[in-house]
């Protein structure tokens, strides 16, 4: 990987790679959009996607708690987050994060 790449930059690749369902290599991007920029709470929480359609959804839950920690209002890592814990079964804990939603 090309290390002198930005931050914004690694996130566009993950981006498209996203788009193109390639979410291996867009994990790989939005990665290292991290290693550059820790505070950025969209690169946890488009991570946390590509995790999902990957049903990885441990690591899903694990980056939207990330981005949550960075950005607590930011309903779209709750959905995310919600919807990983339901395909986990876990029905209560996904009605505990859907409740932080709202």
């Amino acid at each position: 990987m090309d290390i002198e790449k930005t931050a914004a930059q690694w996130k566009e690749e993950g981006n498209k790679a996203f788009k193109n369902s390639q979410f291996q290599k867009a994990i790989e991007a939005y990665t290292e959009a991290i290693r550059q920029d820790g505070n950025d709470h969209s690169f946890y929480s488009n991570r946390a996607i590509c995790y999902f359609n990957l049903e990885q959804y441990l690591d899903c839950v694990s980056d939207c708690d990330s981005c949550l920690k960075i950005k607590p209002d930011f309903t779209k890592a709750l959905r995310r987050k919600g919807l990983a814990q339901i395909q986990m079964l876990k029905f209560d804990d996904a009605i505990y994060t859907y409740k932080q939603a709202l």
